[in-house]
C-alpha cells in the first residue's frame, strides 16, 4: 500500500483517511486507495489543523488540532492498518502482538509513534523496511461468498 500511495500522489497529498473501507483490492490484485474527500494538499506552512479530519482509531495525534498534518499522518494510519490486518484489532496489546516478529513489531510502533518526526520519514522508507521482512507477492486466497459454493441457491431445500 506504501508503493500505491507513493505513485498516487505528486505533489504530495495527505489522504487523512486511511482505514479498511477506503482500500480495495482489484480482481487483478492491485491495492486502490479510495475515498479522497478528507484528503488535502500537503502545505508545509500551516501550524495546524483546524477540525478533525480522519477516522478515530486510525487517525494521528495531529489531525485532531494538534499540528498540521503531513504524509507522516497517512504513515501513522498505515501503522494502524497493518496492526489491524496483522492482529485482527487495533489496540495496542502486546498479548494481542506477540506472535508478530520483532521486527515487525518495530515496523509497526514507528509508524504509530505520536510524535511525527519519530515516524519514518516517507513512504518510500516505510516501503523499503516492510519489503526487507514480508514476502514481496503473497498468496492470497479469494474471498468465497456465502453461496458460491452451495448449490442451495439454485435448488432451494423444501
Amino acid at each position: 500500500m506504501s508503493e500505491r500511495r507513493n505513485q498516487s500522489f505528486t505533489p504530495p497529498i495527505v489522504h487523512r483517511d486511511i482505514k479498511p473501507s477506503n482500500i480495495i483490492l482489484t480482481e487483478d490484485g492491485r491495492i486502490v486507495l479510495i475515498d479522497l474527500n478528507a484528503a488535502r494538499l500537503n502545505d508545509k506552512n500551516r501550524s495546524h489543523d483546524t477540525q478533525l479530519i480522519g477516522t478515530a482509531g486510525f487517525a494521528a495525534p495531529e489531525q485532531y488540532g494538534f499540528a498540521a498534518s503531513s504524509p507522516r499522518a497517512d504513515l501513522y494510519a498505515a501503522g494502524i492498518l497493518m496492526r489491524v490486518l496483522l492482529t485482527g484489532t487495533d489496540a495496542n496489546d502486546a498479548m494481542l502482538s506477540r506472535h508478530l516478529s520483532r521486527k515487525i513489531r518495530a515496523i509497526i510502533e514507528r509508524c504509530t509513534q505520536l510524535d511525527p518526526r519519530k515516524r519514518y520519514h516517507s513512504a518510500q522508507a516505510l516501503q523499503r523496511d516492510i519489503r526487507k521482512h514480508f514476502p514481496r507477492h503473497l498468496n492470497i486466497p479469494r474471498p468465497i461468498t456465502p453461496f458460491s459454493e452451495s448449490t442451495a441457491a439454485i435448488h432451494p431445500i423444501t
